[in-house]
């Protein structure tokens, strides 16, 4: 089975972080979302979640991949870069996502692209995965 569906907001924060958080049905609280995480400056519609279930040898396993386009120019992909993380997230279909913890963090990645070319794209692209096992 797999999904994907639009992101319209992506908060960000440190994995170690997580035991501090006052979770309701799942979910940061709004205060929680101020003080331990930070929004990203997403370009509209060009973010995405990917939900998959797989069968491997370990087992079933569930993943998650986060691909969001932040502008060029911004720094927000720094303060991550190298950590583990837990992600909060809501989409156009009105869903809610909270990814990750101190115990099964989220990994960070980025790719800056410099507009070379025709295209000119200039943009940095943020990716976060995680898989989680069935129990």
């Amino acid at each position: 089975m797999e999904r994907i569906s639009l992101i319209t907001s992506l908060y960000i924060g440190l994995a170690s972080h997580h035991p501090q958080l006052t979770l309701t049905d799942g979910f940061p609280s709004a205060q929680d979302l101020i003080d331990f995480f930070k929004e990203a400056p997403l370009v509209l519609e060009r973010s995405d979640i990917r939900e998959e279930s797989n069968d491997t040898d370990q087992g079933d396993v569930i993943s998650f991949a986060v691909r969001s386009t932040i502008p060029r120019d911004s720094d927000y992909h720094s303060q991550f870069a190298g950590k583990e993380v837990m992600a909060y997230l809501t989409t156009a279909n009105g869903e809610r996502h909270f990814l990750g913890s101190d115990d099964t963090p989220m990994t960070f990645q980025y790719t800056r692209d410099s507009g070379a070319g025709n295209a000119d794209n200039r943009e940095t692209i943020i990716s976060l995965s995680l898989q989680i096992p069935l129990i």
